[in-house]
């Protein structure tokens, strides 16, 4: 998950990307998964953090005071005592009872708000990091439980090799145990208030560079494997595949897209469409099955690609604060230019003759994902493949307290499209639902959420299938980490 990326306004955005430093804390008006604040400058530093230090209760009073100002609900945080330390714990209790949409007669609590560190903010914004260049979930019957790889970097044709592509390890392929550590055991004997994650986690072993991973499993064939792939720098592609399938007459692009998160996204969204558009291409399937979200300026930038000049200022997300804060209400809007904090450089190359989008989705499909599918469904017919998604209806704000080395993303706005239309909290339906085949490959003609998407736009019915079951059974994780999960 995801966050990075630059601000894409001219005047108004450019004071917008300059964060208030306040003794060494830095409030950062950054898209998390990601949005970015309209505006910001230093008078909304409490005059409390100007001598930040790290110590007593002040990583307590920095959350207290950000959720109280900026919360989408702040009328709903109890009073509560500060605290030394436990920072993680106080917004767990701040937070526990809280309806993001009180409006509605189902709860829905907030599984969104988070704290992380400085650093692991900042690698997740960089896209780039150490490991092999795998992502998995956990899958099987209780007491035979194991890794499912949903990914393997390196295996597109537009990513250079991993140590996991390099070790011959592929999408579909079943990994029963990590460093000697056997997963379903292990899983079956974990403790009270211990996740399955979090014995997998542990099972992975010491981080760093030149740290070799064990694994043992079996092929999608059947045929059993160990190998060591060695920990290195992974150079992140957000499209690792974008090719056009169909006849001369019926060009149709089928594009992977990971993540709205780096730096590099937009150019390699530009990059595909811009090779689509050369060849004719009429109509578009993205697969965002594993897209957990990432920054609005990325999605904002996607849709002005997407559908050019004939939508130029039209709405894409709104964004809605809270009524104290309804002056930094936002739109992002479909713009002719791609534009950084100095200068807008690269022309949009859009499709010029784009008809229909068709997504393929899943219950890893979030936030910045279903903003730009609730966008674009008033501007363009939009079909979705898959499974119902995520239902992260909401944004959030970056505040950085660098002195006790936290980043804060609270929940500050409902993400909207052009209609005022919103709060998926139950996740986006699918026109047609599929499985999420992993025993195929991206692009594969029989792999069930691709083939779906394909016989929508060849012949206009739905294969009868069943969606994917849910991704695991363990809660979902707090902020940028997906359902998939990277190493």
């Amino acid at each position: 998950m995801a966050f990075n990326g630059q601000s894409r306004r001219p005047a108004r955005r450019a004071s917008v990307r300059a964060a208030a430093n306040v003794g060494g804390m830095r409030f950062l008006p950054v898209a998390c998964a990601l949005i970015s604040l309209s505006a910001c400058d230093e008078s909304f530093a409490p005059e409390d953090f100007e001598d930040a230090t790290c110590e007593d209760k002040e990583p307590t009073a920095f959350v207290d005071w950000v959720a109280r100002e900026w919360y989408l609900q702040p009328d709903q945080l109890p009073d509560l005592e500060l605290r030394e330390g436990a920072a993680e714990a106080f917004l767990e209790e701040l937070i526990e009872a809280v309806d993001l949409d009180p409006e509605s007669s189902t709860v829905r609590e907030d599984r969104f708000t988070y704290l992380t560190s400085v650093e692991a903010f900042e690698q997740a914004r960089d896209g780039d990091y150490v490991g092999v260049g795998t992502n998995h979930v956990i899958e099987g019957e209780e007491g035979a439980r194991f890794l499912r790889l949903v990914e393997v970097f390196g295996s597109g044709p537009l990513e250079p090799p991993t140590p996991a592509s390099e070790a011959g390890l592929r999408r579909g392929d079943r990994i029963f145990a990590v460093n000697g550590v056997d997963i379903a055991e292990q899983i079956a004997r974990r403790g009270e208030g211990t996740s399955e994650a979090e014995v997998v986690a542990s099972a992975f072993g010491e981080e760093g560079e030149g740290v070799a991973i064990g694994l043992v499993g079996e092929r999608i064939d059947g045929t059993p494997f160990s190998v060591s792939p060695v920990r290195r720098p992974v150079t992140f592609r957000e499209v690792p595949m974008a090719e056009t399938v169909g006849t001369e007459e019926d060009r149709i692009g089928y594009m992977v897209f990971r993540s709205f998160a780096t730096e590099g996204a937009e150019d390699e969204l530009l990059d595909a469409l811009t090779r689509f558009e050369r060849q004719g291409v009429t109509r578009v399937i993205v697969d965002l099955r594993y897209n957990s979200g990432g920054w609005l300026n990325v999605a904002e930038a996607f849709a002005g690609q997407l559908l050019g000049k004939e939508h130029i200022f039209e709405t894409v997300i709104r964004l809605a604060y809270n009524p104290s804060k309804s002056d930094y209400d936002f739109r992002f809007k479909i713009l002719p230019r791609s534009c950084t904090e100095s200068s807008c450089s690269r022309q949009y190359v859009p499709l010029s003759a784009l008809e229909e989008i068709v997504f393929i989705v899943s219950n890893a499909t979030g936030s910045a994902s279903e903003a730009l599918i609730n966008g674009l469904s008033p501007l363009i017919p939009v079909r979705l493949v898959g499974s119902q998604t995520r239902g992260k209806a909401v944004a959030g704000g970056v505040f950085r307290n660098d002195a006790c080395d936290q980043v804060f993303v609270p929940i500050t706005s409902y993400m909207l499209n052009g209609l005022g239309e919103g709060k998926y909290f139950d996740g986006l339906t699918p026109d047609c639902l599929a499985a999420d085949d992993t025993s195929r490959q991206y692009g594969d003609p029989a792999e069930a959420s691709f083939a779906a998407a394909l016989s929508l736009l060849q012949t206009d019915t739905c294969p009868a299938q069943k969606a994917s079951p849910p991704a695991t059974s363990s809660p979902r994780p707090r902020g940028f980490e997906s359902l998939v999960v990277r190493h």
